[in-house]
């Protein structure tokens, strides 16, 4: 575990923006065929300096630029499904931690969990994203 929170907030098809959720909550919608189409990941309580740093692969767009500490990857109002996400912790005392996530995707289901950087979601499959779910873990 980690002494400090990840929050994030995904926008999904036909919802707009949902609430907040906090370390392993789902974000997004399953079991409904809707698509995550934006998503904005913050820290709370993390050692000053530290900082998320992501970018989403978006239909018809791919890969954005990488985006900081609440700021939107992926659209709003668009209508163009998110497909693939990367996250990784920058700054100050980042080598201590992992941030790790998990994609759950068009006809696959819950991914397995990556960590720093790595990809969750798919690229080349047009498959959206249906949610996601983020945590922080120390490194020992």
């Amino acid at each position: 575990t980690s002494p400090f929170t990840v929050k994030y907030q995904a926008h999904v098809q036909h919802f707009s923006w949902q609430n907040e959720v906090y370390n392993w909550m789902i974000a997004g919608t399953m079991e409904q065929s809707l698509r995550l189409e934006g998503i904005r990941i913050n820290l709370k309580n993390a050692p000053t300096g530290l900082i998320v740093k992501y970018r989403a692969h978006v239909q018809h767009i791919g890969w954005q630029n990488w985006v900081y500490n609440g700021s939107m990857a992926g659209t709003e109002g668009k209508s163009l499904r998110l497909e693939a996400l990367q996250i990784m912790l920058v700054g100050t005392d980042a080598y201590k931690y992992s941030v790790e996530y998990q994609a759950y995707v068009q006809d696959i289901g819950w991914q397995p969990w990556v960590k720093d950087s790595e990809v969750a979601g798919t690229t080349g499959l047009y498959k959206r994203m249906e949610s996601m779910r983020i945590r922080i873990a120390l490194k020992y």
